[in-house]
């Protein structure tokens, strides 16, 4: 970085007026540069710290997948038996804590490329969303709201998935129509900070390895950091959506 040197003149407030440019930036940018791949058997993350609370009224979830054409129900994230997202033969699945199913009539995902893929639960009017791609492509409004809790190991990423997960985030409120679309992005991954997640895990960018396993931090307000579960180091891989 260049260095100026200030006259007396200009300290005592002469004034710095085409002494110099300050170069725009400075600061650092976001960059995504890893995901971690499953497969599909025993490889997930948990977050053990995770409370019922961040579920417990409004609540969006997005995730970035990609997984190629191996069918079977892939569990993406769930909370134990209350709720889960799932891919079910290339299809979104979205399973209630009313244990109700709820899948779009169209779209399949497992085309080994990059889908994001959002839910939105709206507690307090029945509303649920579920949005592909930046487009809305399932509404209800006709299914009773049930409290979600966390059982066994908590939050979990990629239970029965087989491919690769990137960027999930939580929110405990429901994002707006006009939010969700700038999550996809034209389908580059990008900085969810302005949009204040309570949980972001970053997946592969910002894990350490510490020969046995990933610690994920959450970049998110919540701090409910994860780890790995039966993963290798080379599970962190330079493949994300871009």
């Amino acid at each position: 970085m260049p260095t100026y040197t200030l006259t007396p003149a200009q300290l005592r407030g002469a004034g710095i007026y085409n002494s110099f440019e300050i170069p725009a930036g400075g600061g650092s940018s976001f960059t995504n540069t890893y995901s971690f791949r499953l497969d599909g058997t025993n490889t997930n993350l948990t977050s053990t710290s995770m409370p019922s609370s961040v579920f417990g009224g409004d609540f969006t979830v997005s995730c970035w997948v990609r997984q190629p054409g191996f069918g079977g129900v892939r569990i993406i994230w769930d909370t134990g038996s209350s709720t889960s997202l799932r891919l079910d033969g290339g299809r979104i699945s979205y399973l209630t804590p009313s244990r109700i199913l709820l899948t779009p009539t169209t779209g399949e995902y497992d085309d080994d490329t990059w889908h994001n893929i959002v839910i939105v639960f709206k507690n307090t009017t029945n509303k649920k969303e579920i949005w592909a791609d930046g487009q809305l492509v399932l509404f209800t409004d006709n299914i009773v709201s049930y409290p979600v809790t966390l059982t066994g190991f908590n939050f979990t990423i990629g239970n029965t998935f087989f491919g690769y997960i990137d960027e999930l985030a939580i929110w405990s409120s429901a994002l707006t129509s006009t939010q969700i679309p700038t999550i996809y992005n034209d389908g580059v991954a990008g900085d969810l900070t302005p949009l204040n997640p309570v949980t972001w895990y970053r997946m592969g960018d910002e894990a350490t390895w510490d020969g046995l396993q990933w610690s994920v931090p959450d970049q998110g307000s919540g701090g409910y950091d994860a780890v790995s579960n039966n993963a290798a180091e080379n599970d962190r891989e330079e493949n994300v959506p871009s």
